[in-house]
């Protein structure tokens, strides 16, 4: 069988891939999103920046580098909910119960919210606790400031430019052969939507910030499984309101888990995937 008999119109001498017919271009540009996701990742931790070693105080700190504002907000109020201090009296709205002698800055936010408190009231009301938190996470190397983070966003969407590029390319191909581009088209606007929507997230911990996270997460993976209640904010903090599946908080994780939002800008997420976490110093 001759190579011309091989899979009838597929090039498998590697010529120019705008020569393909719509259909190979086509399922070429959909791996070809697979492999800028992958590359947008790569590039995202390779230009991270090291900060310093360090390590995080408390269960704030750890939430603020593990998942930003988001996270932030997420384990103080399950922290609260777990030692009584606030209840939740329907999904979605708190009331205060028990106020401890010493509440943290944040706790004393929530609480002058008085009764009845919607949960888009909490995050505008830890806002500036979250700010300030966040400054002094960024002044002690272990999260990225805004400069940094923008340096990420621009390089991890370049895969995405020229993907857009090469795409657009092969449209004017294809309307000058006459084909139809509209899944071509459709593909790109997906390809765009996708790259909008990672270059706006952003984990902003430095690669130190990731390494004291990493540590902290082997050290106490029992609080994944099995958070006792004062632990709750802390287990919260580390990996999310899913530790909270099958307790007496499972309803406060299933409105996290249906709702998008974060609070007062929320960024992106953090946590140690994508490449894995570096020790300090290398």
């Amino acid at each position: 069988m001759g190579n011309g008999q091989l899979a009838k119109g597929v090039d498998v001498n590697g010529s120019n891939p705008l020569d393909w017919d719509a259909t190979e271009f086509l399922i070429l540009y959909v791996v070809l999103i697979v492999v800028a996701v992958i590359l947008r990742t790569i590039i995202a931790n390779f230009v991270r920046g090291e900060g310093y070693c360090g390590t995080l105080k408390d269960a704030d700190e750890i939430a603020m580098v593990s998942g930003g504002r988001r996270r932030f907000n997420e384990a103080v109020v399950a922290r609260m909910l777990a030692t009584g201090m606030l209840t939740m009296v329907e999904i979605g709205r708190f009331a205060p119960a028990n106020r401890p002698a010493n509440p943290t800055g944040a706790e004393r936010a929530v609480f002058a919210l008085g009764s009845r408190i919607k949960w888009k009231k909490v995050n505008a009301a830890l806002c500036d606790n979250a700010r300030q938190l966040e400054e002094r996470l960024v002044s002690r190397g272990l999260m990225m400031g805004d400069g940094e983070v923008w340096q990420v966003r621009l390089l991890q969407a370049v895969p995405f430019l020229f993907l857009l590029g090469f795409g657009w390319i092969r449209v004017q191909v294809g309307e000058m052969r006459g084909e139809a581009v509209g899944n071509l088209i459709a593909s790109m606007t997906i390809a765009a939507l996708i790259g909008i929507a990672l270059t706006f997230k952003v984990d902003r911990a430095t690669k130190s910030g990731r390494a004291e996270l990493a540590s902290l997460r082997a050290t106490n993976e029992r609080l994944r499984r099995a958070p006792l209640s004062q632990e709750t904010g802390m287990a919260v903090a580390l990996f999310g309101t899913p530790v909270l599946a099958g307790t007496m908080l499972s309803d406060f994780h299933r409105m996290r888990s249906s709702d998008s939002g974060g609070g007062c800008g929320s960024d992106g997420g953090s946590g140690c995937g994508g490449g894995g976490c570096g020790g300090c110093g290398g």
